[in-house]
């Protein structure tokens, strides 16, 4: 299992562009991936509505979850991401 740690810049949070990004990019892979908010409230990244329904503001820190045979690969992908949030 890896975690990614991330805090949002975009002034709209965790909106619907980044959880479409996030929804595209778990279902390119086999791994388990899951957002995880500081309240320790959770959602599966596939989902957009409920990536959304987080309500994931600006500047909040959240962790994405990995877990699966092809997490590394995962995770790099996720890392490049970063700078699109």
């Amino acid at each position: 299992m890896k975690e990614i740690e991330f805090s949002l810049t975009d002034p709209l949070g965790l909106h619907m562009r980044p959880a479409a990004a996030f929804a595209r990019l778990a279902h390119d892979y086999k791994s388990r991936i899951q957002i995880v908010k500081s309240t320790g409230e959770t959602a599966d990244a596939r989902s957009m509505l409920m990536t959304v329904r987080m309500g994931i503001r600006q500047g909040e820190v959240f962790r994405i979850r990995l877990e699966g045979e092809d997490e590394s690969a995962m995770a790099d992908c996720l890392e490049k991401m970063r700078g699109e949030l």
